[in-house]
C-alpha cells in the first residue's frame, strides 16, 4: 500500500507509534542483520515475534492461531506468492536477502482495509534506501555467497541497488541428517532502480528472481524390489514491476504499480510408494494496481483499487507402486480469471487523544465456479490518555480465497473451494516507561469460518512425496477459533545495550463433527528472550532463546491379528488425532560481529551458533518399529526426528 508510515509518522519512533490504531510491530534492516538465525532469513528472524509460532526446520509461520498460507507478504507495494527457498525441504528459507531490506512492517491481526486476500497477518517489506555513494559488498559464508552494490546517477536524482546470492545448503542438509545423494542448490536476485522525475514524482523499477533445484540419485535401487528412486525438482518464481508515486499538491498523494509475475513448479520421480510421479505447473500474474491518499487536518484518506489478471496450468499424474492400489491419479486443469479488489479507509484524528481508522473492502474472484464476492468491514481505535499509554482495540472481517496456484491436485482435489472467513478481536495496550523500557500486551479472539478441508502428515511432514505417505490425512473443520494474550517488554534496539522478553498464552482449535481438536501447530505457552550487546564500534554480540509447549501429536499402538494359516500379523492402530503431545521444545542461539574498518572499507566477520547447548528437540516421528512381547502385546517405537542440532555458521563480508 501507500507508504502511510512516511505520511504519518516515524516507524522508528514509539511515542508515534504509540498513537497509531494498527497494532504491527517495525524491524529495522539492522535488526534483521544482528538477529540469531540460521542463514540471516528475514522472515525466520520473524519467528520470535509474539502470536508466532514456528518450527526451526521452515521459514512458514503460524500466526495466531491460522494456517501457515494465511500470510500476505509484500515486497515494495508488491505482493509475492510462496517466497521460499528449498521448498521440498519444508520452505526452509525466504527468497529474501535481508541485506536489501532497510525495513519492515509486521501485523499479526486487525489490519488496514488496504490488506486483503488473507485471514492473518502481514508482512510489508521495504527495500534499502540506496546511498547516494557508490558502494558494494560481498559476502562469503558456509551458507551462501552474495554480492550487494549500489549507488546514484542523474546527478544523484536517480538511485539503483541489485544483490544476488547463491545458496550452499549442504552444509546443513548434512547436520540434520538429510540424503546427501541429493543435491539441492538455489539462487535469487534482486534489483530495483528509482529516478525523481520532479520535486513531486518519483518512478521506480525493481525485479525479484529465485530458482530453486534438486537433483537425486538416477536409478538407485529400492530395496531387492529391482525399483529404482529418483527425484528431482525445480521452482522458478519471477517478479517484474513498475511504480509512479506523486505528490499532487500539500497533501495528495497517488501511486500506480503494474506488475507480472510467472510461479513455476516441477516435480519428477519415483519412490517405493509411487512408480511415477510427474507434478507440472506454471501460473501467470498480470497486475494493476491505484492507490491514492490525503492528508486533512483531522483524516487521513485512503482508496485504492487493486486487478490482476491470473492463468494457471496444472499436469499431474501419480502411479501407485502396486496396481492392485488403485488407478492412477491424473488431473488436467487451466484455471483462468481476475481477481478485483476495492478498498476505502479514514484514518480520523477524533482528539489529540482518539485516533480512529475506519476502512471496508470489497474483493471478487472470477476463476472460480463460485466468483464470490466479499465485504470487508474493519476498525481499529487508539485511545492515549497520555504520552506514554495507549489502549488499542480492534474488530473486523478478513477474507481468504484459495489462490489460483493452490489448487491441492495432490490430493486428489480439482476444483476451488469457496472463500473462508475470519473475524478478528483485538485489545492492546502499550507503555513507554521513563527508563526507555516498553511495554506492549495484546489479546486477540479469531474466529474461523467456511473453512476449506487441508492435508496433513500426521507423523512426518519431510519427504518429497508427503501426498503419497500413510499418515496422510484430510481434515475438514466446520469452523476454528483462536484466542490469547501476548506480553513483550523490553528496551528497544538502537542502544549499546537493548533486550526484550517476550511471553504468550495461546490456543487454537478446530471443530469437528461436534469435537475440539487441537491444531498440529497449537502452542500453549511460548516465551522467547533476547539481548544484544556492542561493544565499541567492533564488536556485536546478540543472544536469542525459545521455549515452548510441545505441540499436538497423535499416539500410535498396535495389536496382534492372527491370519487364517496361523501367523500373527501386527496391526497400527491410531489413537484420537493430536491428543498427546510432543516434549516441550527450546534452544538458544548466539551471533557474534567483529568489525574491521580499513581505509574506505569494511571487514565483517560474523559467527551464528544454532541450539548452542544441543538440545534434541522432537519435531516428527519418521516411522515405527514393532515388536511382540511374550504376553502377546505389541511394543511400539517410535523412530524419532529431530530438529536443528548445533549448527556452526560463519563468513565474511567486505564492503567497500
Amino acid at each position: 500500500g501507500l507508504p502511510a508510515q512516511v505520511i504519518v509518522v516515524t516507524p522508528n519512533d514509539p511515542a508515534a507509534r504509540r498513537k497509531r490504531p494498527d497494532t504491527g510491530h517495525h524491524l529495522s534492516g539492522r535488526d534483521l542483520l544482528e538477529a540469531s538465525n540460521y542463514g540471516d532469513d528475514t522472515l525466520r528472524a520473524l519467528g520470535r515475534l509474539p502470536g508466532v509460532a514456528t518450527s526451526d526446520g521452515s521459514a512458514r509461520m503460524n500466526v495466531r492461531g491460522g494456517n501457515d498460507d494465511e500470510l500476505m507478504f509484500i515486497l515494495d507495494g508488491l505482493e509475492l506468492y510462496e517466497p521460499f527457498h528449498l521448498r521440498d525441504r519444508q520452505d526452509f528459507l525466504s527468497i529474501i536477502d535481508s541485506r536489501t531490506i532497510g525495513g519492515l512492517q509486521f501485523f499479526g491481526g486487525g489490519f488496514p482495509a488496504e490488506y486483503g486476500g488473507r485471514m492473518s497477518g502481514v508482512i510489508e517489506m521495504d527495500s534499502l534506501a540506496p546511498s547516494d555513494e557508490l558502494k558494494s559488498g560481498i559476502t562469503v559464508s558456509t551458507d551462501f555467497a552474495g554480492v550487494v552494490n549500489q549507488g546514484s546517477f542523474f546527478r544523484d536524482r536517480g538511485h539503483w541497488l541489485v544483490a544476488g546470492r547463491r545458496g550452499n545448503p549442504s552444509h546443513l542438509l548434512d547436520a540434520v541428517g538429510a540424503d546427501m545423494r541429493y543435491e539441492t542448490r538455489y539462487h535469487d536476485l534482486f534489483g530495483s532502480a528509482g529516478v525523481d522525475l520532479s520535486l513531486a514524482t518519483r518512478l521506480s523499477f525493481h525485479f525479484l528472481t529465485a530458482h530453486d533445484k534438486v537433483e537425486g540419485p538416477d536409478g538407485m535401487p529400492i530395496g531387492g524390489s529391482g525399483r529404482s528412486e529418483s527425484f528431482q525438482s525445480e521452482y522458478d518464481n519471477n517478479y517484474a514491476w513498475v511504480k509512479l508515486q506523486s505528490v499532487w499538491k500539500p497533501g495528495w498523494l497517488s501511486e500506480t504499480q503494474f506488475s507480472t509475475g510467472t510461479l513455476v513448479q516441477n516435480r519428477l520421480g519415483y519412490s517405493p510408494s509411487q512408480s511415477r510421479l510427474d507434478d507440472q505447473r506454471v501460473t501467470d500474474i498480470l497486475g494493476l494496481k491505484q492507490e491514492f491518499a490525503f492528508e486533512g487536518k483531522r483524516n487521513f484518506f485512503r482508496w485504492g483499487v487493486d486487478l490482476k489478471d491470473l492463468r494457471a496450468e496444472y499436469r499431474y499424474l501419480a502411479a501407485p507402486v502396486d496396481p492392485g492400489d488403485g488407478d492412477d491419479l491424473l488431473i488436467y486443469r487451466q484455471p483462468s480469471g481476475q481477481e478485483y479488489g476495492l478498498y476505502f479507509s479514514d484514518r480520523i484524528r477524533v482528539s489529540h487523544s482518539l485516533n480512529i481508522d475506519v476502512g471496508v473492502r470489497w474483493d471478487r474472484e472470477t476463476y472460480t465456479a463460485f466468483e464470490d464476492e466479499t465485504v470487508s468491514p474493519r476498525i481499529n481505535l487508539a485511545y492515549s490518555p497520555g504520552s506514554r499509554s495507549t489502549l488499542r482495540a480492534g474488530w473486523g472481517y478478513f477474507h481468504q480465497p484459495q489462490k489460483i496456484h493452490e489448487l491441492q491436485v495432490e490430493d486428489g482435489v480439482g476444483d476451488f473451494f469457496p472463500t473462508q472467513r475470519s473475524e478478528h478481536f483485538t485489545l492492546g495496550f502499550d507503555h513507554g516507561f521513563r527508563n526507555g523500557l516498553e511495554l506492549t500486551v495484546n489479546a486477540y479472539r479469531k474466529n474461523m469460518t467456511d473453512l476449506r478441508p487441508r492435508y496433513e502428515n500426521l507423523f512426518d511432514p519431510f519427504g518429497f512425496f508427503p501426498e503419497a505417505d500413510q499418515d496422510r490425512v484430510r481434515i475438514a473443520p466446520d469452523r476454528a477459533e483462536a484466542r490469547g494474550i501476548e506480553f513483550l517488554l523490553g528496551r528497544p534496539a538502537g542502544d549499546r545495550f537493548s533486550w526484550w522478553a517476550g511471553y504468550t498464552l495461546a490456543s487454537v482449535e478446530d471443530e469437528i463433527d461436534g469435537d475440539w481438536i487441537p491444531r498440529s501447530w497449537d502452542q500453549r505457552h511460548t516465551l522467547d528472550l533476547g539481548l544484544h550487546f556492542r561493544l565499541g564500534e567492533s564488536w556485536n554480540f546478540g543472544v536469542t532463546g525459545s521455549y515452548h509447549s510441545g505441540r499436538p501429536t497423535t499416539q500410535m499402538t498396535a495389536e496382534t491379528a492372527e491370519l487364517p494359516d496361523g501367523t500373527l500379523e501386527i496391526v497400527p492402530v491410531l489413537g484420537p488425532r493430536n491428543a498427546e503431545r510432543y516434549p516441550a521444545f527450546h534452544s538458544m542461539d548466539l551471533r557474534v560481529d567483529r568489525i574491521f574498518p580499513f581505509r574506505q572499507m569494511d571487514f565483517r566477520l560474523f559467527l551464528n551458533i544454532t541450539n548452542i547447548y544441543g538440545r534434541r528437540n522432537i519435531c516428527c516421528v519418521e516411522s515405527f518399529d514393532y515388536t511382540v512381547q511374550p504376553d502377546g502385546s505389541v511394543l511400539v517405537d517410535p523412530r524419532e526426528v529431530f530438529g536443528l542440532p548445533s549448527l556452526i555458521s560463519f563468513g565474511l563480508t567486505w564492503t567497500f
